[in-house]
C-alpha cells in the first residue's frame, strides 16, 4: 500500500470508499456461467475520497504487488484465493486497479447469490476468515520510517508500514462480468506527534519509539471483526493490559534525536475500538535516559475545549506537549499487566553493578559508569552484586557475623557495601511501588581482605554475615521479600527484591549456600561461570529444599577467546529465549544472558569497556534491526550502561541504546499470562 504524501495534517493514504451490496454490478455485460473465473477490480465509489472527518480526506493508492485475499463459500471448488494487485489501470485514475489472473483462483458456482469477503493483507499468520467473520492478530510490533530531514519548522514526517493497516471489503452479488471490491480501513488510527524540549538550552531527546497501553482490553492478542456489520465482535471490557509498540527507523538507525523545538509524527494502528472516557489509552514515549513522558487520552479536552475522543475505525491526530525535563525515572514495568510471568520479560541488568568507583590509579575491574541510583532511574532492574566480608583469616571462627559486607570485583574494592546498595533499593521501591528488582549475588572471595581463595572458615563467615544482613529488617524488610517460584508474576513481584544466590566458580561446592538458612533468598545451582557454551538445565532451589524448584538457561562466558564467540553465544541464548514465550514447555524457564566479559586478562587496562565496544552495538543491532527476537530476552547483564561512550576509555559502548532496546522489547508482543 502506497503512502500518499499530502499536507502534513493529512497524514497517509488508507482506503477507498465503503462497500456494500451491488444490484447493478453486471449491467451491460453477459452473465458468467458456473465454473468461469471471477474477475475482480479494486475501485472507489462515486466519490474519490473517503471522509474520516471534515478536514482530512483519504484515498487508496494501490501499488503493484499488494496482495489481497478473497473468500466466497458459494464459489466452485476453491473457496479462498490470493490475488496480486496490478495498479493502476490508468494514470488518470490511480485509485482503480485490477487483480492479476490467478488460474487457481475463485470461480462462479451454481448459487444465484455469491457473498465475497476480502481482506488486506493476505497473511496466513495474521488473518483468517470464516462466515464473514475475520480474525486479525494484533499488530503489537509496528514501525514508522522517517521520510528524510526535518522541514523548516523542525518537523519530521514518517511512513508507516501499511501491512498493519487492516482493510476489508464485502459484496453480495449475482454472477457478473466484473466484481468491484471497495476496501475500507477498519483500524482505529492515530497520528501522534511527539515534540522535543521547548528551548535551545535544554537537552536533546533520543527517541526509540512510542507505545500504546490499553488497560481492561477486551482483546487478547487478536480480535474478530464482522465484515457485514462493520464492527468488532463481542467488544466488552476485559481484564488484560495490551500494548502496541511503534519503533522508529531513521536510515540505518532505530532512533531519532529531537533537538529543542523539533517534532516527529508516528502513525499507530489500533484495534477497531473507540478511544473515549470509557476506553482510555496511555501514550508512552520511549526515549533513553531518566525521563518518562506519558499521557492518558480519551475523554479529556484540548486547549479549545473539544473532547479528545476517537470513534472506532476512525482516524485522528494528537500532538503531545513539550518533552518534560523533570527526571522522574523510566518505570517501564509499572504499566504492564499484573498477570504477566516475570520469566516472559526482557530485563536490562548490570554485570558487577556497583563498580562505578572501582579501582584507584587504574580502572581494572570497573564495569560501570553509572551509580546504582542512576541505573535504577534509567530502567535497569537486575543487578549483579559481589559482597565479601571484612576482617582477616585469623578472626575468631565463632564470630556471630556482625561484620560489614563490602562489595568487590575480584580483588578490587568498589568503595561501597551491601547496606548502602540495599538502602538505595528500598528508597527507590518506596517511591516506585509498581517496579521490582532482581539481585544475583555471589561471595567474592578472590583474595579480598587477605582471605585465601577458599577455606571453610571464610565460607562460614560469609554465610553468617549474609544471614545477619538479610534478617535485618532495615536492610531487607518483610515487605520487600519474595519467595521464588518459576511462575512468579509481575503483580507478585511489585515493590519487592528477589535475591538469587549463586556459587563461586571453582572455589566452593556447587550450591553450598543451600545449607544455610538465608532468609528470603533463592539458590541457583550449576551456574556455568566461564563456560564456553549456553548452559541449559541450571536449576533453582530454596534454602529448605534440595530438589529443583525451577530451571534456567545461563550464558556467562566472561573470558571468551574472541568477541565474535561472545556475540555468537549471546545471540544463541537470545534465540532460545525469544522462542520461550510461544513454547509452553519453556514458558517459565528463566534466561540469564551476560553480554559482559573481557578478552585476554581482566587486569588489562579497559578490558571490559573494549569488549563492550564491540559486543553491545552488535547485540543492539540484532535486537532492533530484525524481528528475530520478538519475544523475551530474559535478564541481560551489561557493562557500561547509561552513556553512548564509556568514561574510562571513551570508546562507544551503546550504553544508552542497548538497555532501552531491551526495555522496548516488552511492548512488542503479547506475553504469557498466569493461567494461559
Amino acid at each position: 500500500m502506497k503512502k500518499n504524501i499530502l499536507p502534513i495534517s493529512l497524514a497517509f493514504v488508507l482506503a477507498g470508499t465503503l462497500c456494500g451490496c451491488s444490484d447493478d454490478s453486471g449491467k451491460g455485460g453477459n452473465k458468467p456461467s458456473a465454473g468461469s473465473v471471477v474477475n475482480f477490480t479494486l475501485s472507489p465509489d462515486k466519490k474519490t475520497h473517503t471522509a474520516w472527518n471534515e478536514n482530512d480526506n483519504y484515498q487508496i493508492d494501490w501499488v503493484d504487488g499488494d496482495k489481497v485475499r478473497i473468500f466466497c463459500d458459494e464459489a466452485e471448488d476453491v473457496k479462498r484465493a490470493d490475488y496480486e494487485v496490478i495498479a493502476p489501470i490508468d494514470e488518470s485514475n490511480k485509485h482503480k486497479s485490477t487483480l492479476k489472473y490467478n488460474p487457481e483462483g475463485l470461480a462462479w458456482g451454481n448459487e444465484e447469490e455469491h457473498n465475497f469477503y476480502a481482506v488486506y493483507p493476505a497473511d496466513d499468520n495474521r488473518v483468517s476468515v470464516q462466515n464473514g467473520i475475520a480474525t486479525f492478530q494484533i499488530n503489537s510490533n509496528q514501525i514508522c520510517t522517517v521520510d528524510g530531514v526535518a522541514d523548516a519548522d523542525g518537523h519530521y514526517t514518517t511512513t508507516p508500514d501499511m501491512t498493519d493497516a487492516y482493510m476489508v471489503a464485502n459484496l453480495s452479488t449475482v454472477p457478473v462480468e466484473e466484481v468491484s471490491l471497495k476496501f475500507r480501513p477498519i483500524m482505529t488510527t492515530l497520528n501522534i506527534t511527539v515534540r522535543g524540549r521547548e528551548t535551545n538550552n535544554m537537552e536533546t531527546v533520543l527517541l526509540t519509539g512510542i507505545s500504546i497501553v490499553k488497560k481492561n482490553s477486551p482483546v487478547k492478542g487478536e480480535f474478530k471483526y464482522d465484515m457485514a456489520a462493520n464492527k468488532i465482535v463481542e467488544a466488552e471490557d476485559g481484564d488484560d493490559t495490551e500494548t502496541v509498540f511503534v519503533r522508529i527507523k531513521n536510515g540505518t538507525d532505530y532512533s531519532l534525536e529531537l533537538q529543542a523545538g523539533q517534532s516527529v509524527t508516528f502513525t499507530v494502528f489500533l484495534p477497531p475500538l473507540p478511544v473515549d472516557s470509557e476506553n482510555q489509552i496511555d501514550v508512552r514515549v520511549h526515549a533513553t535516559g531518566e525521563v518518562t513522558h506519558e499521557v492518558t487520552i480519551g475523554g479529556g479536552s484540548d486547549k479549545n475545549g473539544n473532547a479528545i475522543e476517537y470513534a472506532a475505525s476512525s482516524k485522528g491526530s494528537l500532538t503531545l506537549g513539550w518533552y518534560p525535563t523533570t527526571q522522574n525515572g523510566n518505570n517501564w514495568i509499572t504499566p504492564l499487566d499484573d498477570d504477566i510471568y516475570v520469566s516472559q520479560l526482557s530485563i536490562p541488568g548490570t554485570h558487577d553493578a556497583a563498580t562505578q568507583n572501582a579501582g584507584y590509579l587504574i580502572t581494572a575491574g570497573r564495569c560501570q559508569d553509572y551509580t546504582i541510583e542512576e541505573q535504577l532511574a534509567m530502567g535497569i532492574r537486575a543487578f549483579d552484586l559481589r559482597p565479601t566480608t571484612t576482617g582477616n583469616r585469623f578472626s575468631d571462627e565463632t564470630s556471630d557475623g556482625n561484620r560489614n559486607l563490602p562489595i568487590y570485583h575480584g580483588m578490587t574494592s568498589c568503595k561501597t557495601d551491601m547496606e548502602t546498595v540495599f538502602s538505595t533499593f528500598n528508597t527507590f521501591l518506596a517511591k516506585n511501588p509498581g517496579e521490582f528488582i532482581i539481585v544475583t549475588c555471589r561471595w567474592e572471595n578472590e583474595g579480598a581482605y587477605g582471605y585465601p581463595l577458599s577455606t571453610s572458615f571464610s565460607m562460614d563467615m560469609f554465610n553468617k554475615c549474609m544471614t545477619n544482613f538479610l534478617n535485618n529488617a532495615t536492610n531487607y524488610p518483610s515487605a520487600r521479600k519474595v519467595v521464588f517460584k518459576p511462575d512468579l508474576t509481575i503483580g507478585e513481584m511489585r515493590g519487592k527484591i528477589l535475591i538469587i544466590m549463586r556459587p563461586n566458580q571453582g572455589t566452593s561446592p556447587d550450591g553450598f549456600y543451600a545449607t544455610q538458612a538465608l532468609s528470603g533468598t533463592t539458590f541457583i545451582s550449576g551456574w556455568p561461570a566461564g563456560s564456553a557454551d549456553v548452559r541449559t538445565g541450571v536449576y533453582f532451589k530454596s534454602q529448605y529444599e534440595g530438589a529443583a524448584t525451577g530451571y534456567a538457561v545461563v550464558q556467562d562466558n566472561y573470558n571468551p577467546e574472541s568477541t565474535t564467540i561472545k556475540i555468537s553465544l549471546v545471540k544463541e541464548e537470545l534465540e532460545m529465549s525469544a522462542r520461550s514465550h510461544t513454547n509452553s514447555a519453556y514458558t517459565n524457564t528463566w534466561f540469564i544472558n551476560h553480554c559482559s566479559g573481557y578478552i585476554g586478562s581482566a587486569a588489562s587496562y579497559n578490558s571490559y569497556s573494549n569488549n563492550a565496544a564491540i559486543t553491545n552495538p552488535a547485540i543492539y543491532e540484532y535486537l532492533t534491526g530484525t524481528d528475530k527476537t520478538v519475544g523475551s530476552t530474559g535478564i541481560m547483564l551489561l557493562d557500561f550502561v547509561g552513556k553512548r561512550t564509556a568514561n574510562v576509555s571513551r570508546v562507544t559502548v551503546y550504553g544508552d541504546l542497548l538497555p532501552q532496546a531491551i526495555i522496548d522489547n516488552n511492548y512488542k508482543y503479547r506475553m504469557k499470562r498466569k493461567g494461559e
